[in-house]
């Protein structure tokens, strides 16, 4: 038997949405027709959410698609049969266009939960996992009745069994020959409902915002509640969120503006869904003393999670090491960072990557690899630098590009074995401290860090000499991921006219950075990381650097 509660559901909608209270006579609103395909398992959530928009907008009619899973309805974004599509997972990157931007609504928790009278409360992973494998067939022999088990599955390729493989089913788990799969996940919650002794795996909202008299397992003691689910302590849920275009038109964003508006939480609670916090996570390069770089950045940081919006946290990032901050760019654990030049072209060529801005100060922008020894070494050349102790720092621009560029140009291919020793310094501030104290005989670093460090004691001028300076390359840029699983709703909150704003966080971020200068905390900031101001930052920007990666034959693309 199909269940046709989604059927219900929509004409619902159409009724709650056909109805007008007219006190006065009054022109008839024209209809604002916004064509939405929805993943059959979040439909429980667009329902809760129909009247919300109708409260906002009362000429907004909603035209929902017939209802099929996540792949589905993002199809129908791409085809342009759907205005807006929402999923019960995250899109893959190969399923997004750069014209399309996937935002994260809810949590939605998912449970276990077994037909009323089972007499079982709570479940381990272990005894879910022999249920789902045939080893248990009666409640009995978990302290509930005597009574057969039916176990319900869903179909591997399902959002909630991709869930469950990747935590407590595992990837190998073997699900009994018994088990009965259910395509839909409507059939799921009828069959629960209807089956004595059947067990199965649905969602936490559906339940809650249909009023479901279904048995809701703890699991491993934890209680799946709203709470628990927000919080992270009961550890199964799916994300359920929106596709729509990245310059989304007015009737999209009228529904959009009525999801995510801060007064929708404790609605959203209440239904059985809980509303997404993210953290944008943003990495930071090892230039200076890490305790000096966290208090440069945090003003920042602070600034940047008022300026982004609603329910998302910008959370800034040190990194041990310029190869550990490319690490963790491409393994997808921080969303943006403050590249340096060699470091944005490797993640440029292995990931999409938007640029948003970089600082400048004093008119500059850039900077320069600089070649230092001390000035009573007697190291004037590269003859000098023969066998000699030698800092750098791996896969920067200032002091390792442009080390064995300098040395290819003088007809020296590899510089590690013509130097002494080549050690990695870790930090610009490290490579000029060693220089200083004799631990090296001579190494590169950043100009600007340099400066810095000069205009704090000028002595260090005094007694450093520079043999080589690089071409310039653009300062540390701040570049974000292209397709990047977030909320950004004040990204489209500013519009104007028949110019809506892009939904894309890069928008959001770039005009951030940009209005600094004329924001109220703007001088703080601004002084913090030291800059005047932050400007646009395009990739042809970096043709010094890329003459260099040429220069040495470098594949910048990274093997997976």
């Amino acid at each position: 038997m199909y269940r046709f509660g989604w059927l219900v559901m929509i004409a619902l909608i159409a009724v709650l949405w056909g109805c007008s209270d007219r006190t006065a006579p009054e022109p008839e609103p024209v209809a604002i027709s916004l064509q939405v395909a929805v993943s059959e398992a979040a439909l429980p959530l667009v329902s809760a959410l129909a009247g919300e928009a109708r409260k906002g907008e009362p000429s907004l009619e909603l035209n929902l698609l017939p209802p099929s899973h996540s792949g589905g309805a993002l199809a129908a974004v791409r085809t342009g049969d759907a205005d807006l599509a929402i999923l019960t997972r995250v899109p893959r990157d190969e399923e997004m266009r750069g014209d399309l931007v996937y935002m994260q609504m809810v949590r939605d928790g998912l449970v276990f939960a077994t037909h009323p009278g089972t007499g079982v409360a709570n479940l381990s992973s272990d005894a879910i996992r022999a249920i789902y494998s045939g080893e248990v067939t009666n409640w009995s022999q978990l302290g509930g009745r005597n009574h057969r088990i039916v176990v319900l599955d869903r179909p591997e390729h399902s959002s909630p069994k991709i869930t469950l493989r990747n935590t407590v089913f595992g990837s190998d788990l073997t699900i009994t020959e018994n088990a009965s799969e259910l395509e839909r996940p409507g059939m799921m919650d009828i069959s629960l409902t209807n089956i004595p002794g059947a067990i199965g795996y649905t969602s936490l909202g559906g339940i809650i915002s249909e009023d479901l008299q279904l048995n809701i397992l703890s699991l491993d003691g934890i209680r799946p509640t709203v709470p628990n689910v927000e919080q992270g302590i009961y550890p199964l849920y799916r994300s359920i969120g929106l596709v729509i275009p990245a310059v989304p038109d007015r009737k999209t964003m009228l529904f959009v503006d009525s999801v995510y508006h801060p007064d929708r939480e404790q609605f959203l609670t209440s239904v059985g869904y809980s509303a997404v916090m993210i953290d944008l996570t943003i990495g930071i390069l090892p230039e200076i003393n890490p305790v000096q770089q966290a208090e440069r950045y945090h003003p920042l940081e602070v600034y940047l999670s008022e300026a982004v919006g609603h329910k998302i946290a910008v959370r800034i990032v040190q990194l041990p090491s310029y190869a550990k901050l490319l690490d963790e760019y491409l393994g997808g654990r921080i969303d943006a960072a403050f590249f340096g030049s060699y470091t944005y072209a490797v993640a440029h060529a292995n990931e999409e990557l938007q640029l948003v801005a970089r600082p400048e100060r004093g008119g500059v922008s850039t900077y320069k690899g600089l070649i230092l020894a001390r000035r009573d070494s007697g190291i004037k050349s590269l003859e000098d630098l023969k066998g000699k102790r030698f800092s750098m720092i791996a896969d920067t621009t200032a002091a390792d590009l442009f080390v064995r560029a300098w040395f290819f140009r003088q007809g020296v291919p590899d510089p590690a074995p013509y130097l002494g020793k080549l050690q990695d310094a870790g930090s610009h501030e490290s490579s000029i401290e060693m220089i200083l104290s004799g631990e090296v005989d001579a190494g590169a670093a950043k100009d600007l860090v340099f400066r810095r460090m000069a205009d704090l004691d000028p002595a260090i001028e005094r007694e450093l000499v520079i043999l080589a300076e690089s071409e310039p390359v653009p300062e540390n840029a701040l570049a974000i991921r292209r397709v990047i699983h977030l909320a950004c709703v004040r990204c489209h909150q500013d519009q104007s006219g028949d110019r809506p704003r892009s939904a894309n966080l890069r928008g959001r971020l770039a005009g951030a950075l940009r209005k600094l200068d004329s924001h109220p905390d703007g001088p703080a900031v601004l002084k913090a990381v030291g800059a005047d101001r932050f400007i646009v930052t395009v990739d042809e920007d970096y043709a010094n650097l890329y003459r260099m990666v040429d220069e040495l034959g470098i594949d910048l693309k990274r093997r997976k």
